[in-house]
Order: structure tokens, then sequence, then C-alpha cells
């Protein structure tokens, strides 16, 4: 649900088509609006995290000026 109480319309997309859009802030963003509407932690938890996963997945050598590694 939208932040109006209305659904919000993916269509018939599937969450994998969003989700190939590419690794940026606003797909990723995207991709998390369509799953949770609200947002919910994104800054401070979802955005890290996926950093983190696109960082050691794909065998990146470069790091972002932001990038930290998650630790327990």
């Amino acid at each position: 649900m939208g932040r109006n109480g209305r659904l919000v319309a993916s269509g018939k997309l599937s969450i994998n088509f969003w989700a190939d859009q590419g690794a940026t802030h606003n797909n990723a963003e995207e991709v998390t609006r369509r799953i949770n509407p609200g947002r919910m932690a994104f800054e401070d938890v979802r955005w890290p995290a996926f950093k983190h996963a696109w960082y050691v997945l794909n065998d990146s050598t470069e790091q972002d000026a932001d990038y930290f590694a998650i630790k327990e």
C-alpha cells in the first residue's frame, strides 16, 4: 500500500523486473518501494546491506567512499 492507503501498481511485472534495472540507489529504492512502500529503514539498513552484498558478490575491486563492512 502507498502512503495514501492505495495499492502501488506494479502491473504484470514481477519484482525481478525491477531488480534487473540496475544497482543504483534509485533502483534499490524502487525495488524496496515495490516490496515495502513505506521504505522503513531503507537508508539505515537496506541500502548499506545492499552495497555490502553488491561489493562482496560481484568481486568488486573498488569500494564506494561510503562503503563499510557489515559485521556482527
